[in-house]
């Protein structure tokens, strides 16, 4: 993926450094990385609370809705992560 977010950020910015390009493209991925591990964190964290209130016989609608849309916006960031990988490698001719 480094790879292709370095294609990415040298067609936006056009820089023709390859060592700037390459650091971008490594934080880009990072940064991606990180937030995927926090969708991931809070969800894990909404699901403990919502079956801790289960186990009370209690509904906690509030957690039950915030796992449904993070699981929502992880597939999204997902979506957009391969579609952007796609595009790239169409306008490209990579890979």
């Amino acid at each position: 993926m480094q790879g292709i977010l370095a294609a990415v950020l040298s067609a936006l910015l056009g820089s023709k450094d390859p060592d700037q390009v390459a650091t971008m493209a490594k934080q880009a991925g990072e940064f991606i990385n990180i937030v995927v591990n926090l969708l991931d964190a809070l969800k894990t964290s909404f699901s403990h609370r919502s079956m801790a209130a289960r186990s009370l016989g209690k509904k906690d609608s509030v957690s039950e809705a915030a796992v449904a849309g993070l699981s929502l916006l992880k597939v999204w960031v997902n979506v957009q992560c391969k579609t952007l990988v796609n595009k790239v490698k169409h306008e490209t001719k990579w890979m």
